[in-house]
């Protein structure tokens, strides 16, 4: 595996719920307060995701030796929020009307 497959495929299993909002947005063209309910969820996902991303970076790269127990723990934390996520997304879809809003 190189790099790149290595890269997706790490993406694919830790952040696959950044992907919701983007392929329903892509399905489902009309306004509707369900739209915009995720919108505001995948906003609160890409700067939760690229927050720990970045951290989990730096710390590669800062701390010697985090590689060893670092990268579980935050593998483990990655896990959590993938389920908490997916979670709050179906509370988004459940709580909100799939019905067509005016501008």
């Amino acid at each position: 595996m190189n790099a790149f497959t290595g890269s997706v495929f790490g993406f694919l299993a830790t952040g696959n719920y950044v992907l919701f909002w983007p392929v329903y947005r892509i399905f489902h063209a009309r306004k509707t307060q369900r739209r915009q309910a995720l919108l505001r969820l995948f906003l609160i996902e890409v700067a939760i995701y690229v927050f720990l991303t970045g951290s989990v970076l730096i710390a590669v790269y800062g701390i010697p030796d985090f590689h060893h127990g670092g990268l579980l723990v935050a593998e483990i934390v990655y896990l959590v929020l993938a389920l908490v996520f997916w979670i709050a997304t179906y509370g988004v879809w459940a709580d909100n009307s799939p019905d067509e809003i005016e501008s």
